[in-house]
């Protein structure tokens, strides 16, 4: 299940604890990562629901002989949030029904009615047609691991739906085009990690301030194109260009 208690920054050094080790048996992953109190193991939930996550997220699986592996990667973060939105559009079947909601809260409390700050969030997660109704410290679990992500910012009990610029650019760099048709980028390149649009159709502000960010740090640039057959955002452009190195960070 992915509403476990899970923080982020774990699921990472987890998965990279099983890379570099190869198959790894799950005592292995006890010893190596709890610590001993009073002669005895720490308790187990925390790193048992890091596991869950890992393999709700099909990024870690178990081999014929009860080894946990993982499935390569360049970039963990794209990756994970590749795999959660594969579940969230039905691309890929859940583990458990709830799954597909860690990015349908995502897009229904925040990107579809182009929200970015929300308070309450106990109460508008279980006001949604989510399948089952989520703990206050599920809910909270999952700001962590969304912030981690970079789809926002923790903000005392809310929640601030602004992606992270580094974050677009990494999606941004993965695509092949140097330049091309917003409609065209936003359709088949960032939807394939992230919600992105309102319920009018156009960019919602979770991911238009940081385009906005990127180009005016020029590491992309918006052309209008009159002609372009394609749909216009963001004031009527219809082009982006990559002009930046793919390996430059943004930060």
């Amino acid at each position: 299940m992915l509403f476990k208690t899970v923080y982020g920054p774990e699921l990472h050094t987890i998965f990279n604890f099983i890379a570099t080790s190869g198959p790894t048996e799950k005592d292995v992953l006890y010893e190596s990562f709890l610590p001993v109190i009073n002669g005895q193991l720490a308790p187990k939930t925390n790193l048992d629901d890091a596991l869950s996550f890992l393999i709700s997220a099909n990024l870690v699986f178990k081999n014929d002989f009860g080894k946990y592996e993982v499935e390569p990667c360049k970039n963990f973060r794209l990756k994970l949030l590749a795999n959660i939105r594969d579940i969230q559009l039905g691309k890929v079947p859940p583990r458990y029904p709830v799954d597909p909601w860690y990015l349908n809260l995502v897009d229904e409390i925040f990107v579809r009615p182009n929200r970015m700050f929300a308070f309450r969030l106990h109460q508008l997660t279980n006001a949604t047609n989510v399948s089952e109704v989520l703990s206050e410290e599920r809910v909270n679990a999952w700001r962590r691991v969304i912030e981690y992500l970079g789809v926002g910012s923790r903000m005392y009990s809310g929640f601030l739906c602004s992606y992270d610029p580094q974050l677009i650019w990494e999606i941004l760099s993965e695509w092949e085009q140097e330049e091309g048709a917003l409609e065209t980028l936003l359709e088949e390149q960032v939807g394939k990690y992230l919600p992105w649009k309102s319920k009018t159709g156009d960019i919602s502000n979770a991911l238009r301030i940081p385009l906005q960010i990127l180009a005016r740090e020029n590491f992309i640039k918006f052309e209008k194109k009159q002609d372009s057959p394609y749909r216009g955002f963001l004031g009527g452009y219809k082009w982006i260009v990559k002009e930046s190195d793919k390996n430059v960070s943004v930060y």
